[in-house]
């Protein structure tokens, strides 16, 4: 996405820029989500996804 905003900034097209941060910012925020479920669904199988192997317990 920073190749689309860097276009548009170049072209002087505001509306384009701002959506292309907007997307950005989505992205961030479905990557957060994910991680947070990937984290969840690690804790409930007993998983310990940080790469310290299984949890005792």
């Amino acid at each position: 996405m920073d190749a689309q905003r860097l276009a548009a900034h170049a072209a002087g097209d505001d509306y384009l820029d701002a959506r292309a941060s907007m997307l950005d910012l989505d992205g961030s925020r479905a990557a957060a989500r994910q991680d947070e479920h990937w984290r969840g669904l690690g804790e409930a199988l007993g998983l310990d996804l940080a790469g310290e192997g299984w949890r005792e317990g």
